[in-house]
């Protein structure tokens, strides 16, 4: 076997050094990529979460309103079918229990439509 020359033995030194040094550089170039695109993943999950839990409160507001408008048209329709049912004919056309039938109803009305306007104008206010 022929012995290597100083020379050779200097230009395999050099080459496998510029070589070290391409391979650190192209793999700490792409682990660095890598950290920026895990920076951003985690950026723009945060943001979708904060967007997700914004979506959640308006969703769970408007769901009370309506459980709340729900719960009183169930109310004054009870109301109606006991004016309506009402066995004794003269207290059923007695003028207190209609007015106070009516009362009723139009406050149950009046608080639901309150509480849909309150909720509109929170939700615009957004």
């Amino acid at each position: 076997m022929p012995e290597m020359s100083n020379l050779e033995a200097a230009s395999g030194r050099v080459f496998f050094k510029s070589s070290r040094m391409a391979l650190v550089i192209g793999f700490g170039g792409l682990i660095s990529i890598m950290a920026v695109a895990g920076i951003d993943a985690l950026r723009s999950l945060r943001q979708f979460q904060r967007s997700d839990d914004q979506i959640r409160r308006r969703y769970l507001s408007q769901n009370h309103v309506l459980n709340e408008i729900r719960s009183n048209v169930y109310v004054s329709g009870t109301y109606v079918r006991d004016y309506l049912l009402e066995p004794d004919l003269g207290r059923a056309a007695s003028d207190d229990l209609p007015d106070a039938y009516k009362t009723c109803i139009y406050r149950v009305v009046q608080e639901a439509l309150h509480n849909v306007s309150n909720h509109a104008h929170s939700i615009a206010s957004r």
